[in-house]
């Protein structure tokens, strides 16, 4: 057995499911595959699947809660989870869950805000740095005629504090 509890021909088998997992056609395959996918006994093949922006939100929400912390973190990380979901995460129980989105710059300022109250202070502390760092790049920005000067990825306008994500 392998780390994760997969046997060796799962271990073998995994690669091509993680390539379809990060497919950038993911919306063209099946809903059983997909769903086959948000299953899979390899946590890397569903963390790929996860981070992928084509994944249905129904797959999102299932695997906003899967067993393992990395693979709700790639969910709070991809652009096309539901700002909702996203809140949703900052309050998981796991810590790296927490603390991984406390360092993302993509996400809205209010998700960072509710994380900057966390009762971890790693986390608490890292969302604060984040904000004040999103701050000074607003701030940075705005002196130059509002022209988005630093990029902000899926964020849109970088002057928006209280940006969202597309549903």
């Amino acid at each position: 057995m392998f780390k994760g509890g997969i046997s060796e021909e799962q271990n073998e088998d995994w690669f091509s499911d993680y390539i379809d997992a990060g497919s950038e056609f993911l919306d063209q395959q099946s809903v059983e595959s997909i769903e086959r996918l948000s299953r899979h006994a390899a946590a890397r093949v569903r963390r790929r699947l996860a981070e992928n922006a084509r994944c249905p939100q129904a797959i999102l929400e299932r695997l906003s809660r899967d067993s393992d912390a990395e693979v709700r973190s790639a969910v709070a990380a991809n652009p096309a989870t539901p700002v909702d979901l996203v809140f949703a995460l900052a309050l998981d129980v796991d810590a790296t869950v927490r603390y991984a989105m406390a360092e993302d710059v993509s996400l809205p300022a209010g998700v960072l805000r509710l994380l900057s109250r966390d009762d971890n202070p790693y986390v608490s502390c890292r969302a604060r740095k984040t904000l004040a760092l999103l701050r000074r790049k607003w701030r940075r920005s705005s002196e130059h005629g509002g022209q988005n000067i630093i990029g902000f990825p899926g964020t849109g306008n970088a002057n928006d504090a209280d940006h969202e994500r597309s549903a």
